[in-house]
Parts: structure tokens; sequence; C-alpha cells
């Protein structure tokens, strides 16, 4: 039996979230995506991801509120293919900085977007740690490819290219 469910606290809401699971053809992996919502602006969010027995927990903050003008902190970085050790080291250094609001990573994710295997080794395991906890805007790169597996991964709003 295959089970997976999401659940979240934001402020004082708590609710859980419709699951989606989606195979990709020819491959043992699933992604599981789970819409949140609208969350209040500027709240903490814990996370709570359970499939299969296992259970993933996580923390992000939602986007300040429109219209803030405060300063706040961000992170930019890119071209992270290629060398999983050192992405996996800018990762670590990432994750001690306070207060990060989101990271964004400026394409060339993975040497080749159209291979499949490279995804989990040159980016999913080095940037494991700070998916869990903080937002992420991925940016298509040349390296990225035709995109198929970028759009398929990263669930976008608008124009995902």
């Amino acid at each position: 039996m295959y089970d997976f469910a999401a659940a979240c606290t934001a402020g004082a809401r708590t609710g859980e979230a419709r699951a989606v699971v989606t195979g990709f053809p020819g491959r043992d992996e699933l992604l599981h995506t789970a819409a949140l919502g609208e969350l209040p602006a500027g709240t903490p969010v814990r996370y709570e991801v359970r499939s299969d027995g296992a259970t993933l927990r996580g923390e992000f903050t939602t986007a300040f509120p429109r219209g803030h003008r405060g300063p706040f902190r961000f992170i930019v970085y890119g071209d992270t293919r290629s060398y999983p050790d050192k992405h996996k080291s800018v990762v670590d250094g990432m994750t001690k900085e306070p207060d990060i609001r989101f990271v964004a990573l400026s394409g060339d994710l993975v040497s080749n977007g159209d291979k499949w295997e490279q995804w989990p080794e040159q980016f999913f395991a080095p940037a494991k740690s700070f998916l869990e906890t903080m937002a992420f805007w991925p940016v298509r790169g040349n390296h990225e490819g035709s995109a198929v597996l970028y759009r398929e991964l990263f669930d976008l709003p608008g124009n995902e290219q």
C-alpha cells in the first residue's frame, strides 16, 4: 500500500494539503507535490511529509507582505553542475547563514538536465539541507537542456523558462 500526506502549521493555522504523486516513465522515483494554498505573509511554516512509513519535517518562512520595505537577506548562487562535493560545501555554508528568506539558483543546476541520473547526484543530494528549510527559486540555465525534467521537478508559476 502506498500512502502520502502533507501537513503544515502556519501561525495559528494547521491543515492537511492535497497530495499529488507523479511517476516518471521507466523510473522508480516518484515526485510528491502538495499545494499549501494561501499562507499568511511573513510567517514561519512547519511542515511534515509522510510517505510509506517515512516522515520528513522542515520549516521555512513565507514571503513578506506585499509592499514590505524593510531589509532582508537572501542568497543567489549558480552553476552547481558537475561538482557535487563543492556544491555540498557551498550549501553547508549557506545553511549557517542566519535569517535567509529565500535562495535563488541562477541556472545550470546539473550538467545535462535531460539525464535523470544527474538530478539526484548533482543537485538534490547536495542541496538537501537548504531545500528542507528555505524557500527556493530555480532559474533555467542552458545546461537544463530541453527543460522537460526541470519543469517536472519544479512547480513554478507562470513562465517557467
